[in-house]
């Protein structure tokens, strides 16, 4: 953050940009919650334990994206789960521009980026400075208001996302009722599962 004369000149920021922190936090909690449930084993954790958010949403889309063509999803909302995921990208991408930009009280650029008009009026007003994927270095005015705005989004997407998963635990639990495991229940239905597979065995190397 780019540090004025009096880190006073601040002071409205701070708060909004605490309270962004925070609920980009619990967004990031909420996707874990996701994957792990995708993932439908506690020991996946070891290997999204720390990863950033980023990381989260891409594994999230791709695992997605092959459990959907399995029947035992026939009954999954995966739509409401990749608009969770789409818009979690896009406010990630916004809260990282908030959170690791520069932030100054005046415009340091002539072709700083406007506020869009359609944003709720806000006097304290800021500008951002920060490069787009090593590209170009591009200057917005940003409000209090907008911060704020973003946090809330945040925090409501993550609720969205639970809200999705729990549903998605009842639809599962609704599959497997109907569609339950084969049980085996005697050695008679072993030695008939044996046979099976025996045959299929001989059939594939050619034998009778």
């Amino acid at each position: 953050m780019y540090v004025a004369a009096d880190c006073s000149d601040f002071d409205d920021v701070y708060p909004a940009l605490g309270r962004l922190v925070l609920s980009s936090s619990y967004l990031e909690g909420r996707l874990r919650y996701l994957v792990g449930w995708l993932a439908a084993t506690d020991e996946a954790s070891i290997v999204f334990d720390g990863q950033s958010t980023d990381w989260l949403i891409q594994s999230a889309k791709a695992m997605l994206g092959e459990l959907k063509q399995t029947g035992a999803y026939a009954l999954q909302d995966c739509g409401r789960f990749e608009a969770a995921l789409a818009r979690a990208k896009e406010l990630n991408n916004d809260r990282n521009f908030f959170v690791h930009g520069e932030w100054s009280i005046e415009s340091g650029d002539d072709l700083c980026i406007p506020r869009p008009k359609s944003r709720p009026i806000d006097e304290r007003v800021f500008y951002i400075a920060r490069s787009r994927l090593r590209k170009v270095f591009q200057e917005h005015e940003v409000a209090v208001v907008d911060v704020e705005l973003l946090a809330g989004q945040m925090f409501e997407l993550g609720r969205e996302i639970t809200a999705a998963v729990d549903e998605g635990h009842r639809l599962r639990f609704a599959w497997e009722a109907l569609h339950p495991p084969t049980v085996i229940e005697s050695h008679d239905d072993i030695d008939v599962l044996l046979e099976a597979l025996q045959r299929k065995a001989r059939r594939q190397g050619g034998h009778p």
